[in-house]
């Protein structure tokens, strides 16, 4: 709504309707019945009558002779807005993928690095019949940062990843690191430390 509407001004005038006469709700039917845009001809008692032109969409009611206005609502940050923002310093690309468990699960081997101290999550399988091989946006190498917005930066990821993916009752929203044309640095420690998600453990 434009600064220069003012509370006590008077209306005179929406989009041609001549509301000099009219009654307070002769007054609010015009202004509902108006377009988009919306053609106001205001009186003020120190300036002389002007024009506003206001987006309807915004307005919210029309009382005491004068305008409401309703703000408009923040835009909810995205998934991919806020991972770029948490990870973006990161060397590789930010992924976000949502999945949603199959018969089959969601068909990914995890492991580490040899280094403990790294504490990082790797995607080095995935069953083509699981959720994800059936989506294919996960890829092997990929590292997992986040499983439903927990952070795997933490002792234990291996067992924390798997009860995250287990206790999940069907949707899954992943944040990754890719590196393209990279393969892991170092190999992982063993079976043991390979948990698999799939229809038996998540």
């Amino acid at each position: 709504m434009s600064s220069d509407m003012k509370p006590g001004d008077k209306i005179i005038k929406v989009d041609g309707v001549d509301l000099t006469n009219a009654s307070h709700e002769e007054a609010v039917e015009a202004i509902l019945k108006a377009g988009v845009h919306v053609v106001f001809h205001v009186q003020t008692f120190v300036d002389h009558p002007k024009q506003i032109i206001l987006n309807s969409k915004r307005c919210s009611s029309f009382t005491g002779g004068s305008f409401m206005e309703t703000p408009p609502m923040p835009q909810e940050e995205s998934e991919i807005v806020k991972a770029e923002r948490k990870y973006g310093h990161l060397e590789g690309e930010i992924h976000v993928i949502d999945l949603v468990k199959g018969p089959a699960g969601v068909g990914l081997t995890l492991a580490g690095n040899k280094d403990r101290s790294q504490q990082k999550i790797f995607v080095v399988g995935v069953n083509p019949n699981g959720a994800a091989g059936i989506d294919g946006r996960l890829k092997v190498g990929d590292q997992l940062l986040e499983v439903n917005h927990t952070p795997l930066n933490q002792p234990k990821n291996h067992e924390l990843a798997t009860n995250v993916f287990k206790n999940a009752k069907s949707k899954l929203l992943l944040v990754v690191n890719r590196q393209p044309h990279r393969k892991l640095k170092n190999p992982p420690r063993n079976p043991r430390s390979q948990p698999t998600i799939g229809n038996k453990t998540p």
